[in-house]
């Protein structure tokens, strides 16, 4: 296992411990990550290895697969998570300062970014389709 980052919201209510998957951070582009947070959702892929704290920890069920977690005090994204503790879970890369330092490495949702913005770093893109085939194959469900 990685090691574990550790972060808290904005008014300091709920706490994460996390030990990524990888030493990168993701963008998702798709419709509900943008609604949610006011442009792409930058995460850092976690997997189960998360624990999030507080009384001001709030889970949202945002489709019949997927929930989002955000802090009900000062409204800080939390996260993004399979729904029914499914283990997929995408920490708001933020939480962490600075991203940790982890390199931007992938786009999801590709096929859902508008065209009024762009990232300068050349990185992967996956379409929505590809994503759900990703997680279809590990036997998960996506957004």
């Amino acid at each position: 296992m990685g090691e574990t980052i550790k972060g808290a919201c904005l008014c300091g209510s709920v706490s994460v411990s996390a030990v990524p998957n990888s030493k990168t951070m993701d963008a998702c582009h798709c419709a509900m990550c943008r609604k949610w947070s006011a442009g792409p959702y930058m995460a850092i892929a976690c997997g189960s290895n998360v624990t999030v704290e507080g009384e001001g920890a709030t889970a949202f069920r945002s489709s019949e697969w997927a929930e989002r977690v955000f802090c009900n005090k000062c409204g800080t994204l939390i996260a993004w998570q399979l729904a029914d503790g499914a283990g997929e879970c995408h920490v708001n890369a933020q939480l962490f300062g600075e991203g940790a330092g982890f390199p931007f490495s992938l786009e999801m949702f590709i096929d859902e970014k508008p065209d009024n913005y762009s990232f300068s770093q050349q990185t992967k893109t996956l379409t929505g389709q590809e994503i759900f085939a990703m997680f279809s194959e590990s036997g998960e469900s996506g957004q």
